[in-house]
C-alpha cells in the first residue's frame, strides 16, 4: 500500500464521491436546464457563445453534450472530470508548497465541501475555473521555489484557463498579486529558488499577464473581458456580507478553519537568518498562499458586487490548500492549543446551527437563484450528528500534545467530513433533485400512460418540460380549460402536470364542476401529476383527500363546539394528556372543522399553551399550507394535524391550558354566542389541557 502514489488516493476519493449515480437524478429546473439547453444549442451550431460572459464553462458543457449526448450522465460528465482534475491540482499545489500529508488533507477537504461536490455533479458549474485557479497557485508557487520550467508552464496554463473562465479580475489579479508578493518574499527569506527576486518577478508577472491574454477571446467588450462580465451600475444588489455568507456555507466545514488559518499564517514568526532551508521555504509558502487566497476572495467580493452574471466562488481549491498547510503545521506542532480548538469547534457548530435552521443556505453552494427548500428533504439530524463529532474531534486534537494522538483525532475529524460529503453527494443531492427536476413526473407518466394518452401542462414555467418531453408541451391556459380537458377523456386517461401550490384552487373548481380527477404522483414538492382515471392497482395520491372529507370524522377525543362567525365550526381536537420535554419534546395536535360558509382569504390558525410561565405556541398555516382558508368549501369536513414543539429550556413542568383560534395579522375570527370560549373578548377556544413533564 505504501507504494501507491498519493495522487492515486486523491483520484480514488474523488471518484467515490463524484462519479456514483451521476446520471440517476434529473436536471434541476431551471438551474441546470438552462445550461443544458444552451450547451445543446451551442453543440448543434444553433447558437453562438453569449457575449459578455467568460466562455470556458459553456464550451466545456457543449463539448460534453457533443461527445457524450444529452443524458444527465453525459451532460454532467465533463464537470465531473474537471472536478477530479481539480483535486489533483489541489494535491499538486499543497504537496509542493508544504508536504505530501498537507496535499492529501487539502484535496480531501476540497472534495468534501458542498460547493466543490455539487459543482462536480452538475451542469450549472464553474468547477473548471476552480481547478484552473488552483493549478495557477501551485504552478507559479512551485516555480518560484524550485525554478522548474514545467511548473511555470503549469502555472501559465492555470492562469490562462482561469482568465478564460472568469475574466481578468478573478483569473489574473490573484496570481499576479501572489507572484509579486512571492518574489519579494524570496529575497527576504532566501528560499531555494535558483533565480533572483527580480528575475522571478519579471518571469512570473510576464507569463501571468501573457496567459491572461486568453481573456481577450471572451466575446464582448474589452471591459467585459477585463472583469469577467457586464459591469453593474447604480445601487448594489449584492453586498460584501453576501459574499462572506455564501462562501461560509459553500465551503463548510473548511470555512470554519479558513479564517483561523489566515490568522495563523499572519501571526507565524519570521524564520531566523540561520534557519534551515525547509523552515524558510514553509514560511514563504504560508505568505504566498495567504496573499493568493486573500486577493482571490476580495476579487470575488468585488465581482459579486459590481458585475452581473453567474459565477460561483472559484477559490475553493486555494482555501483548501491554505487549510491543508495549516493542518500540517498543527500536526507537527507538539504544543497544546485549547483556545484554537475551541474556536474551530465553535465555528463548526455555529455554521451547522444556521444550516439546520435555514437549509436553503445549504443549497446556495450550487444555486445562485433563490431556492425554495422542500420540507420533505431532511438534513438536520445527520448534519448535526456529524458536525458534533467533527467539533469534538477538533477540540480534542488541539488539546493533546502528542503528534500521534493529534494525527489520529484529526483523522476522526476528516472521517466525519468524509461521511458528510458522502451523505451530501449520494443522499441529499438526489433527494433535492427529485423535487427540483421534472424527471420523476415524466417517468411516472411514461409508466402509466398507454399509447395515445396525452400529457399537458398547466402554469408550468421553464424549459424543463420541453427538455424531457422532447418538444414543447401543450399548455392549458385556464382552470376552465383544465377542467374541460379532464372531463373530455373518452376511452382512456388524460394527464396534466400542475404546480403543487395551485392544487387547492383547482380542486375547488374541478369539484364544483363535478368532474372526477385523481393525483397519480404527489412525490414532488413542486408539481403533481393529475389523471382523469386510475389504472388497475393505482391509488389516488391527492394530499387533500386525506384532510378533506364529505362526511363527519370519527368522534374527536376532546369534543368542542365553537362557531367562528358562522363560517367554520370547530368540532373537537385530538392530542395527548402529557408530553415529556426530554424524551419527546413535541406532540401532534389534530383539529377537526366543519365548513359552513365561504371563508375569508389567508387566515392562519393560532395555538397557545398557557400555564405556569412562558407560553408555547403552534401557530401555523392550515394543512401545512396545502389548503388556504379561501379554498375551504361549504359542507366539507377538514382534518388539520400539526406537530407542536415544546421548548426544553423555556417551558417548565406544569399543566397547560391549550387554546386555538383563527387570525390574520392583528385580526381574529370572532366566536358566535353559545360557543365554547375563553372569558372576555379574546376569541380563543379552550380545547383541553396537557401536562408538560
Amino acid at each position: 500500500m505504501k507504494k501507491v502514489p498519493p495522487w492515486v488516493w486523491v483520484l480514488l476519493l474523488g471518484a467515490v464521491l463524484i462519479l456514483p449515480r451521476l446520471g440517476s437524478f434529473g436536471l434541476w429546473d431551471p438551474y441546470e436546464i438552462k445550461y443544458a439547453d444552451a450547451a445543446r444549442e451551442l453543440a448543434q451550431g444553433k447558437a453562438r457563445l453569449p457575449p459578455g460572459r467568460p466562455p470556458l464553462g459553456a464550451l466545456l458543457a457543449a463539448g460534453g453534450v457533443k461527445l457524450f449526448g444529452t443524458s444527465e450522465r453525459g451532460g454532467r460528465l465533463p464537470e465531473a472530470l474537471a472536478g477530479l482534475l481539480g483535486l489533483l491540482a489541489v494535491y499538486y499545489a499543497a504537496s509542493g508548497l508544504f508536504s505530501r500529508p498537507a496535499g492529501l488533507v487539502a484535496a480531501a477537504l476540497c472534495a468534501l465541501t458542498p460547493l466543490y461536490l455539487l459543482e462536480s455533479r452538475s451542469m450549472a458549474s464553474d468547477v473548471a475555473v476552480a481547478a484552473a485557479m488552483t493549478l495557477a497557485l501551485g504552478g507559479l508557487g512551485r516555480f518560484t521555489l524550485d525554478g522548474r520550467p514545467l511548473d511555470l508552464l503549469a502555472g501559465a496554463a492555470g492562469v490562462a484557463l482561469s482568465a478564460f473562465g472568469a475574466g481578468g479580475l478573478l483569473g489574473v489579479v490573484p496570481p499576479l498579486c501572489a507572484v509579486t508578493v512571492g518574489a519579494a518574499l524570496t529575497r527576504h527569506y532566501g528560499t531555494t529558488g535558483k533565480l533572483g527576486a527580480g528575475a522571478l518577478l519579471a518571469i512570473g508577472a510576464g507569463v501571468t499577464l501573457l496567459a491572461g491574454l486568453a481573456m481577450l477571446a471572451i466575446p464582448g467588450t474589452p471591459v467585459t473581458a477585463l472583469v469577467g462580465g457586464t459591469v453593474r451600475h447604480g445601487v448594489s444588489v449584492n453586498t460584501f456580507e453576501d459574499a462572506v455568507k455564501t462562501v461560509g456555507f459553500d465551503l463548510f466545514p473548511i470555512s470554519a478553519a479558513a479564517p483561523l488559518a489566515l490568522g495563523g499564517f499572519v501571526a507565524a514568526p519570521a524564520p531566523a537568518a540561520d534557519a534551515e532551508p525547509a523552515v524558510r521555504r514553509r514560511a514563504w509558502s504560508r505568505l504566498y498562499v495567504l496573499a493568493f487566497a486573500a486577493v482571490a476572495f476580495v476579487s470575488y467580493a468585488i465581482w459579486n458586487d459590481r458585475v452581473t452574471g453567474e459565477l460561483r466562488f472559484p477559490g475553493v481549491g486555494v482555501l483548501a490548500v491554505l487549510v491543508g498547510g495549516f493542518a500540517d503545521d498543527l500536526i507537527e506542532d507538539q504544543q497544546s492549543h485549547p483556545l484554537l480548538g475551541l474556536a474551530l469547534a465553535a465555528g463548526v457548530l455555529l455554521l451547522v446551527r444556521d444550516l439546520f435552521l435555514f437549509p436553503s443556505d445549504f443549497g446556495a453552494a450550487h444555486i445562485l437563484e433563490s431556492l425554495h427548500w422542500p420540507a420533505e428533504v431532511k438534513t438536520g439530524n445527520v448534519l448535526l450528528a456529524l458536525s458534533t463529532l467533527l467539533a469534538a474531534a477538533l477540540l480534542a486534537a488541539l488539546w493533546v500534545t502528542s503528534a500521534a494522538r493529534r494525527r489520529a483525532l484529526l483523522g476522526v475529524a476528516l472521517g466525519a467530513c468524509g461521511l458528510f460529503g458522502l451523505y451530501n453527494a449520494q443522499v441529499v443531492t438526489p433527494a433535492l433533485s427529485h423535487h427540483m427536476s421534472f424527471k420523476s413526473i415524466f417517468d411516472r407518466y411514461h409508466k402509466l400512460a398507454n399509447a395515445g394518452e396525452p400529457l399537458r401542462s398547466f402554469h408550468i414555467v421553464g424549459h424543463g418540460t420541453a427538455y424531457y418531453f422532447g418538444r414543447p408541451m401543450d399548455e392549458l391556459p385556464t382552470p376552465q380549460a383544465l377542467t374541460d380537458y379532464l372531463r373530455g377523456a373518452a376511452g382512456g386517461c388524460v394527464y396534466a402536470m400542475v404546480p403543487n401550490d395551485e392544487l387547492a384552487a383547482l380542486d375547488q373548481q374541478i369539484r364544483a364542476a363535478q368532474v372526477p380527477y385523481f393525483v397519480v404522483d404527489a412525490s414532488s414538492s413542486r408539481f403533481v401529476l393529475l389523471a382523469s382515471c386510475l389504472k388497475p392497482g393505482e391509488r389516488d395520491q391527492n394530499p387533500l383527500r386525506t384532510y378533506v372529507q364529505a362526511v363527519p370524522p370519527p368522534n374527536p377525543r376532546r369534543a368542542v363546539h365553537a362557531d367562528f362567525e358562522g363560517k367554520v365550526e370547530l368540532l373537537g381536537a385530538d392530542f395527548p394528556d402529557s408530553v415529556s420535554r426530554l424524551s419527546e419534546g413535541k406532540f401532534t395536535l389534530t383539529l377537526y372543522f366543519h365548513v359552513k360558509d365561504r371563508m375569508p382569504s389567508g387566515y392562519r390558525i393560532f395555538v397557545h399553551g398557557d400555564g405556569c410561565a412562558n407560553r408555547f405556541n403552534g401557530d401555523h398555516a392550515p394543512l401545512d399550507g396545502k389548503l388556504p382558508t379561501q379554498f375551504w368549501s361549504p359542507g366539507d369536513y377538514i382534518t388539520d394535524p400539526y406537530v407542536i414543539q415544546v421548548p426544553l429550556m423555556t417551558t417548565p413542568s406544569c399543566v397547560y391550558q391549550v387554546f386555538m383560534g383563527f387570525y390574520l395579522g392583528d385580526t381574529r375570527l370572532k366566536l358566535t354566542p353559545g360557543s365554547a370560549a375563553e372569558p372576555g373578548n379574546s376569541n380563543r377556544v379552550p380545547i383541553g389541557t396537557i401536562h408538560v413533564r
